[in-house]
């Protein structure tokens, strides 16, 4: 596996946490203005009444987000622990190719220099 196919792959998991972040921003801005647009008062003095499926629906739809948001931010952290490990990989295999491009430098100066070698091995034979 070359390292441009590896940065094209990483390309396309690139984009789709991009498409993962904005659907995880609007989720959080989506919950964040359900949780202030039904706000949950109790009163705490004598007598205080209160809607029973009102605060029920309250309750289940505070739930609800959360259990949505869980589920989420569960989805976005394994998909951060995959990308973490490719990102890794990544940095591997980019590390071991600098090795070998450097390698494949000095043996490049190597066969460079070959001719200049090859005629001055035959100039002293000639001259002997």
């Amino acid at each position: 596996m070359t390292l441009v196919s590896l940065l094209i792959d990483q390309i396309t998991y690139l984009d789709d946490w991009a498409v993962r972040d904005r659907e995880h921003s609007l989720s959080l801005a989506g919950a964040t203005a359900a949780l202030e647009a039904c706000p949950l008062h109790l009163p705490v003095t004598d007598g205080a009444r209160a809607d029973v499926q009102l605060v029920k629906d309250s309750i289940s739809s505070v739930v609800h987000v959360m259990t949505t948001m869980g589920s989420s931010m569960y989805h976005l952290l394994s998909r951060a622990e995959e990308l973490n490990s490719l990102v890794s990989a990544l940095a591997t295999v980019a590390a071991l190719e600098s090795v070998q491009l450097d390698a494949c430098g000095d043996l490049l100066a190597s066969i460079a220099a070959m001719p200049v070698k090859e005629s001055s091995l035959r100039t002293h034979l000639i001259q002997l």
